[in-house]
Parts: C-alpha cells; structure tokens; sequence
C-alpha cells in the first residue's frame, strides 16, 4: 500500500509541469516565484541574526546537560 501511493505521489508531483512554458524570469514561472521567496526568506533570517540567536541558545542548553 506504501508503495502504491509512493508511486502516485511520486508522479503526480512533477515539477516540470508547474513552470510551464513560461520564461524563467516571469513572476507568471511559479519556479522562479519560489525562488525569489525562498531567497528572501533566508535574507530575513540572515538579517534578524538567526543563526547567531540559535547558535547561542544551542551552547546555553549544552551547558545546561554538562552542568
């Protein structure tokens, strides 16, 4: 039963058919949507400092476990 619908999701969800015929850089290219949210996304993380914040908290909950 697992692989059936492992094979079905496996193709239903083809990428190749969300973009289309549509050039790269046009917002109508849900690739390139993606894309420009996901660089976006990372930029804001980057800008709020995140991975520092996580980075902190990870060495505050490893002192905590050696303590």
């Amino acid at each position: 039963m697992r692989s059936i619908t492992f094979l079905i999701a496996l193709t239903a969800a083809t990428p190749a058919l969300a973009a289309g015929d549509k050039p790269f850089f046009s917002l109508a290219n849900s690739n390139f949507v993606v894309l420009i949210s996901f660089l976006l996304f990372i930029s804001v993380l980057l800008y709020l400092k995140v991975p520092g914040l996580l980075g902190g908290l990870l060495d505050k909950r490893a002192e905590g476990i050696k303590s």
